[in-house]
């Protein structure tokens, strides 16, 4: 396995909050744009004779994105990933992965695709800009309550101050029906970048992205 120094994004995120900081908005963009970069590598993987595998990561979380020291942002734990050509098919109706961060399709056991990893991606961003969790799961049956019936909050709603673009971009992400998110992580990335180069701040990973976690 590579060897990596650094911190999961769990710990980067509960550090600065402990110390009262909040992640500036174009790193939390940046971190999460990265992210969506390996993430997108994955989702397009393919066999040796061209058929994709189409991979869904499933656990897409702050546990399972590594920061290292030095800026780097890798996607770790494909532990329960699937892809087509596993001999063992998860059933419908199995559940996997981590309750708060999964979307309504994979919460209630529903048949999945590559865009259930780009809701939980929006989740992962909306927590890094509010420094909130989006779902309480102390009690299971109100995260899937929520995720099946109830609107999502906008990032707007509890920082009022956030770029209406960045605010619009999660909101896409964190749409319940499939069809109206980004159907691509590389598309989510696409508009993150977008996002970044607009307001102005140069994000390097060896200096802000590094700095931010030691």
């Amino acid at each position: 396995m590579e060897y990596l120094e650094g911190q999961p994004l769990v710990r980067f995120a509960r550090t600065a909050a402990r110390s009262g900081a909040k992640l500036e908005a174009p790193l939390a963009a940046r971190i999460v744009a990265d992210a969506l970069a390996g993430l997108h590598y994955a989702h397009e993987l393919r066999d040796y004779d061209g058929k994709s595998l189409q991979i869904i990561h499933r656990d897409v979380s702050p546990h399972n994105i590594f920061v290292t020291y030095d800026g780097v942002v890798k996607l770790m734990d494909f532990g329960i990933a699937k892809a087509t050509s596993s001999a063992a098919q998860t059933d419908v109706g199995v559940v996997k992965g981590k309750l708060a961060y999964m979307s309504p399709e994979q919460v209630m056991g529903e048949t999945i695709d590559r865009r259930a990893d780009i809701f939980s991606m929006g989740i992962v961003l909306w927590e890094l800009l509010t420094s909130e969790r989006l779902f309480n799961t102390a009690v299971a049956a109100s995260v899937i309550h929520k995720l099946a019936s109830l609107p999502i909050p906008r990032v707007s709603e509890k920082v009022p101050d956030v770029d209406p673009g960045l605010d619009a971009i999660v909101a896409k992400a964190l749409e319940r029906s499939a069809a109206n998110r980004y159907q691509t992580a590389q598309e989510m990335r696409a508009a993150l970048e977008e996002y970044v180069e607009r307001s102005g701040m140069r994000v390097r990973p060896e200096d802000e992205i590094g700095r931010a976690h030691v």
